[in-house]
């Protein structure tokens, strides 16, 4: 029994090995140029795994100073990405998020997002860098747009 015990353990850890290739923290650089609300600038961070090494899921939440100085966003969303395992990996992903957003002089209200990314990943060993554009639709139509992202991973 304790033979069939180790196996099983194993087989268990050997699964989870091959299914979660690896596992990152990224804190993130943003900017955002939006269709009618402007530019906005802020941070975020990422928190990424990957399955079967070439697909990944990821949450992310991040801080969006708009330009005019009165509204600022703090979008949550969870996205669904393939890539190419390589020391640069490229992806590509979808996803879906809720934003925040916290205007004092506009009657804007909170909202729901969809968005597509590529991206670019280079890893070394446990650190590497992470940049990619996002196409983002709002539920708000003023806050369409493309997003830039830019910054560091950690990874284990």
């Amino acid at each position: 029994m304790k033979t069939f015990q180790k196996s099983l353990t194993l087989l268990l850890i050997s699964l989870v090995t091959v299914v979660s290739a690896d596992t990152s923290l990224t804190a993130f650089s943003s900017r955002w140029d939006t269709d009618n609300a402007g530019e906005g600038d802020g941070y975020g961070g990422r928190f990424k795994t990957t399955f079967l090494a070439v697909g990944a899921v990821e949450a992310r939440g991040s801080v969006i100073e708009m330009d005019d100085e009165d509204t600022t966003l703090y979008p949550f969303d969870f996205s669904l990405n393939v890539r190419i395992p390589f020391i640069i990996s490229p992806y590509a992903g979808v996803g879906v998020g809720y934003t925040l957003v916290d205007s004092s002089s506009r009657n804007r209200d909170d909202m729901t997002t969809l968005h597509a990314h590529v991206g670019l990943e280079a890893t070394f060993i446990w650190f590497g860098v992470m940049a990619e554009v996002r196409v983002q639709d709002a539920e708000d139509d003023d806050f369409d747009g493309t997003n830039y992202n830019l910054g560091v991973l950690f990874t284990w």
